[in-house]
């Protein structure tokens, strides 16, 4: 008798159409801006597109989503509201029956904090809905993003990043100095904020002395001055604060 050897094939299912974020690296204190992508196949048409956008509020903040060339190709609106802390809706849809092409539909301009950590950060598209010009759903799979932070050369006072401390950025640091402690503010221009409870994010640069203790001291504030009266700074291994008088 003959033997048969069957074989149990999982099924994968495959969408039409596909979501997906681009992946990016960034500096502290600067703001990069991120594609969202639609991928459609020649089977199934899209007209209009609604998407939720899940980041880390404490290292980067959405500053705008605007219209990518796909979506102006079509002419489609974009229009975004902000759902909760690190949580951004954004609609895609115009008064048309116009099919949006494969391509960038969307630009999310980040701005990554001053006083991100560096380190791999994930950003996630959820609740996404595709229609098409009749008003059927369109099946669609995501792709999330990363945005990869890395730490800048600049001094935490130096919000300007001139390689320079001016009067203003000495007495901001003061300010810190004379609220006695300090905590992560990603809204802030130099990332940190007189109140809060997270200190979760990379000490200041002026918090150096006998390891960041989220103070800053009085001979802290003189190093600083020290830095300010010189005219110039630039980066110095071997360093107490990790910084050196003069331009390189």
């Amino acid at each position: 008798m003959a033997l048969m050897t069957g074989y149990i094939m999982s099924f994968i299912p495959t969408y039409p159409a596909t979501l997906s974020l681009d992946s990016r690296n960034a500096e502290t204190g600067t703001q990069t801006v991120i594609n969202t992508v639609l991928t459609v196949s020649s089977s199934e048409s899209v007209s209009a597109i609604q998407f939720d956008v899940l980041y880390d509020s404490d290292t980067y903040e959405v500053i705008t989503v605007s219209a990518g060339e796909s979506s102006i190709s079509a002419q489609k609106q974009v229009q975004y509201n902000t759902i909760s802390s690190g949580q951004v809706r954004v609609i895609i849809a115009g008064l048309n029956q116009n099919i949006i092409p494969s391509g960038s539909i969307a630009k999310i301009t980040f701005k990554v904090c001053s006083s991100a950590p560096a380190g791999s950060y994930d950003i996630s598209l959820t609740r996404a809905l595709l229609s098409s010009p009749t008003g059927s759903s369109v099946p669609v799979t995501v792709v999330n993003g990363i945005l990869i932070v890395s730490r800048s050369a600049y001094h935490s006072a130096d919000t300007n990043r001139d390689w320079k401390i001016s009067l203003s950025e000495v007495l901001r640091v003061i300010q810190l100095y004379n609220s006695g402690s300090f905590y992560c503010a990603c809204n802030t221009e130099d990332g940190y904020g007189l109140t809060g409870s997270s200190r979760d994010c990379y000490p200041h640069s002026s918090d150096y002395y006998n390891a960041p203790d989220w103070k800053i001291q009085l001979y802290e504030i003189l190093r600083l001055i020290q830095i300010y009266n010189y005219g110039s700074y630039h980066p110095a291994v071997g360093m107490e604060d990790g910084f050196a008088l003069g331009s390189t």
